[in-house]
Parts: C-alpha cells; sequence; structure tokens
C-alpha cells in the first residue's frame, strides 16, 4: 500500500514482475494504475480483530475526552488534532485530549495541562480499553492505504472524525464523520530522497475540524447510533473474508500456467444503456467495484445477451429481452432513500421475486443507518387511493389498465404515476390526489410506493408478489393487514446498497 497519489520511482516496474496485486482500499487502484502498473489488481480489505467489539459508553460525567494517535512523522495528522483542540476548547478542564504514541520521543512542543501524551506500546486488550475510556476521537490524517487503527475505534462504538480521502474514505459516511480536506505536497521533508515530495495527500481542514470537535461535545450519547457504527465496521471487515479473498486470488494466479495465452473470460458482463443518463456513471461504479475484486467484467451498450458472463442490468430496459435466457443481476430503483444514493440489487428477478442474498437473520444495525422514520399503523382515514403504475411487470395483469379495472371500484380517489401521462377510462370518474393526508388505505400492485406507505403507517394492499411491501400488506382490496414490521424492515434494509458500497465492491461478493 502507500499513503500519496503518486508511487515511488521503481515501484511500477517491480510490482509488474508479479501475477497479481492485492491492495487494501479501492482508491489504491487507480493510484498504482496511473503510476503505470498493468498487472492485475485487486481490492482486499483488511479486517478487525475479535477483540474490537462494542463497548457501552454511559454519559459518565467528567471531561470530555478526545483521543488521537501519533508516529514520528505528520502524516497521521495529530499535529492538527492538537491545534483543533486547543483552538476549540483551550485549557478549559471540561475537555480533554489524549495524544496516543509509541514514540518514546515525540516532542510536540508546550501543551496545556488538558493534554496528556500517553507513550505507550499497548496490545489489542488495552486498546480497547482505552477507546473505552474516551467519548471520541480524531483521525485527521494526511493519507492512509486503509486506516486500520480507526476503523478499530468505529468498531467499539466510538465517535470517530477521520478524514474523507485515500483509504479512510472508504465506507466512511456508515461507520465515522467525514473530514473536508485540500490536497498539498506529500511527505514535505521525508529524510528519504525517493519519498521525499512524492505526490499529493490530504490537508485537513482544522476550522472544519473545530466545528465538528464542538458538535461532538453537545451531543448526547447515542448508543443506537454507535452500535450501527460497530456492526457495519465488523460485518465489512473481518480476518475470516481476509483470509477466504486472499486464498481465492492465490488459487487464481497458481492456476495461471493452464491459461497464460488466453483472454479471461467476464464473469460479468454490464448493459448500460447509451440514452439512459445515469446508466454510464453508474457502469463506471460498478466496474470499479468488479475490479477492485479482480472479477474479469465488460461494459455493453448492447440489449441482448452476451455468450460469456452474468448480465447486469441497470435497470428494466432491456430485462424483458434477457431475463428468458437464464440468470442476470438487475440494478433497480430503490425501495426508500434517495434513488440517486442507492439501488436495489436483485438476481433472476423483479422486486420480491428475485433473491436479493440478504442474510438469514439480519439484525437492525443497516435499518437503523438510515435513520429513516416508521409512524405506528393509522386508525381512520377517509380515502382508500389507487396508486398509479407505468407498468405491471406482473403475470396476473397485462396492463395497468386491467389492473385499475380490477379494482377501482373500491377505491375513493387515484394518485397517478408522476411518469405516466396516459390517461386511463377505468379510473377517470376518481379524483386525483397527490398525497395521502387522509389516506385510510393505499391499494397498489406492486409498486415501491407501497414501502412508502407502510412506512407512513397506512393499511396498505399489493396484489402481486413481486412488491417489496408484500410481508406486510394485504392482498385484496378490503382486506387490512397490520402486522409487526420489524423483521420486514430488517430484510428490506439489505435489499439496496448505497452508491459508494456498489464502488467499493461491497455488494458483487454476495452475488457473483
Amino acid at each position: 500500500m502507500f499513503e500519496s497519489n503518486e508511487l515511488p520511482s521503481g515501484w511500477s516496474a517491480r510490482l509488474n514482475q508479479c501475477d497479481r496485486v492485492l491492495l487494501p482500499s479501492p482508491w489504491l487502484v487507480d493510484v498504482f494504475q496511473a503510476a503505470g502498473v498493468t498487472t492485475s489488481l485487486a481490492v482486499v480489505p483488511l479486517g478487525i480483530r475479535e477483540e474490537y467489539s462494542f463497548v457501552e459508553r454511559p454519559d459518565r460525567g467528567g471531561p470530555f475526552t478526545f483521543l488521537t494517535l501519533a508516529t514520528s512523522g505528520l502524516r497521521k495528522g495529530w499535529d492538527v488534532a492538537i491545534r483543533a483542540f486547543c483552538r476549540a476548547f483551550g485549557a478549559d478542564p471540561n475537555y480533554r485530549l489524549i495524544v496516543k504514541t509509541r514514540n518514546q520521543s515525540l516532542d510536540p512542543g508546550p501543551l496545556p495541562p488538558n493534554i496528556e501524551i500517553l507513550a505507550a506500546d499497548l496490545d489489542s486488550k488495552e486498546m480497547v480499553r482505552l477507546y473505552g475510556r474516551v467519548d471520541a476521537a480524531v483521525f485527521a490524517s494526511r493519507g492512509e492505504g486503509f486506516g486500520l487503527p480507526a476503523r478499530e475505534a468505529a468498531a467499539t462504538g466510538l465517535p470517530v472524525i477521520a478524514t474523507a480521502w485515500s483509504g479512510l474514505a472508504d465506507g466512511l459516511n456508515h461507520w465515522g464523520i467525514p473530514l473536508s480536506f485540500s490536497m498539498t505536497t506529500a511527505w514535505p521533508k521525508h529524510p528519504d530522497p525517493s519519498l521525499r515530495q512524492c505526490g499529493q495527500w490530504a490537508e485537513p481542514d482544522e476550522q472544519k475540524l473545530v466545528g465538528l470537535m464542538k458538535e461532538l461535545v453537545q451531543k448526547p450519547v447515542d448508543q443506537q447510533a454507535a452500535q450501527a457504527r460497530s456492526e457495519w465496521i465488523r460485518t465489512n471487515h473481518s480476518w475470516a473474508s481476509f483470509a477466504s479473498a486472499v486464498t481465492d486470488h492465490l488459487g487464481a494466479v497458481l492456476d495461471k500456467p493452464a491459461r497464460l495465452n488466453q483472454r479471461p473470460r467476464p464473469q460479468a458482463v454490464i448493459h448500460a444503456h447509451p440514452r439512459i443518463g445515469w446508466h454510464r456513471p453508474f457502469a463506471e461504479k460498478v466496474s470499479q467495484g468488479l475490479r477492485s475484486l479482480g472479477v474479469p467484467h465488460v461494459v455493453t451498450t448492447s440489449t441482448e445477451r452476451q455468450e460469456n458472463g452474468l448480465p447486469i442490468l441497470l435497470g428494466t430496459s432491456c430485462w424483458r429481452a434477457i431475463e428468458a435466457d437464464g440468470p442476470f443481476l438487475l440494478v433497480d430503483r430503490c425501495s426508500f432513500g434517495d434513488p440517486g444514493q442507492w439501488v436495489s440489487l436483485v438476481l433472476s428477478g423483479h422486486g420480491r421475486r428475485g433473491d436479493h442474498r440478504t442474510p438469514g437473520h439480519p439484525d437492525g444495525s443497516r435499518w437503523q443507518q438510515h435513520g429513516v422514520p416508521v409512524r405506528p399503523w393509522r386508525d381512520g382515514g377517509r380515502q382508500t387511493i389507487l396508486c398509479g403504475q407505468c407498468e405491471t411487470y406482473s403475470p396476473h395483469f397485462a396492463t395497468p389498465g386491467d389492473w385499475y379495472r380490477a379494482v377501482a371500484a373500491e377505491c375513493s380517489h387515484f394518485r397517478p404515476h408522476p411518469a405516466d401521462r396516459r390517461e386511463h377510462a377505468a379510473v377517470a370518474g376518481l379524483p386525483r390526489t397527490t398525497d395521502w393526508d387522509d389516506a385510510g388505505a393505499v391499494i397498489t400492485l406492486n409498486s415501491s410506493v407501497a414501502v412508502d406507505a407502510v412506512l407512513a403507517g397506512i393499511p396498505t394492499v399489493t396484489m402481486d408478489e413481486a412488491a417489496m411491501a408484500w410481508d406486510v400488506t394485504g392482498h385484496s382490496p378490503s382486506e387490512r393487514h397490520l402486522p409487526d414490521r420489524i423483521d420486514w424492515l430488517h430484510w428490506l434494509a439489505w435489499t439496496q446498497w448505497h452508491h459508494d458500497e456498489i464502488a467499493a465492491g461491497t455488494p458483487w461478493r454476495r452475488f457473483l
């Protein structure tokens, strides 16, 4: 690994003699390729030891204590953390900063009495105890190949401020608090001439850090958010997954002599429509994630199934042409949240009919990360609202008009689909509405609007098994089904993935 955006002279030539290079984070793939590394690159994130597990942090009173880690150089940004702390709190005894280092001769200069230098070589259990007796950590690093200590701190549930660049940026919105930065010359005074001024790295925004530290001391302890941070780290960074991935890559390299003169067949084919604006940039994110795992793949604008590789379909534009000929992976609209940031992934099907590769018994940590409110089931409301659809995606009704004719008589209002401009005779007599403030029931075929209604606490009817809300809704216009939604919410959270996770390769391990 490396910590700036350029590799030292001579590295690329030596790395190109390897059959494959394993890197701990996706951003390094771009750095190594830009430096001329042409051999196979794959991302294998490091793991977190079992000792780094969630630690209860009750509001214990006493000074609010920050922690930062220091080495002999300034790459870790401990100097930025000290300056920001002094600007934010001065010598106020209600606030403390511990600077943990292994360097017995670290000399940061004169410090106020509320800053402690802890020069000690602590093992994992001692580090967990240290994380347990502080309130927040600051990793204002200028560059990290991966950033293991920051993730270890987050695995205990500790709030972590970290520079949103290099290896620290991967998944940071899930486990830490992003710190903005500018770019500056890396290694400005390094004693090794081959490293001195080698590329650029981040200069953390000191003023922004002051503000983030002040914000943290005002917030009450949020145990739920702390558990969610811990669970995300422990789910996505385990040494068992690391060992499995390394073993797989080793096996592929050892098998190379039999394939020396063969171009690797693609394991995945990304189908991107040339006239749909979001397809091309999203295809790049998918490609980045697959590349990080060393998965051979191609991007095509064809709507036909290719000879080799699992089709990854961006949206439903070519779904009908491909679905009958074998497995495929559909990238579809998310069920909740910002559709510009989240997508649903489903194998060989649409909606609930496909395989989302969710965990067998998901806990609530992933759902809690979203922070989406869930309203109690509504009792009352005068309107029964029929929600429009552009297409049915259903074996039960050939067109939306067929479905409207089957259920319109049971409804009092019609909520048109925003993308459907057609006039449907079956609903011509129903008043239009764009909200459901007075809704006593919502009826839809299999639209994701059912998820919105269930989250809003409105009794909902879905009439096709592909509906993502099928398990918590009635299935005929007169049926009212008001179940407990907890297990469904935990399942639903694992059916969709953030764009950052797509680019990091996180979901592809489940589907390929």
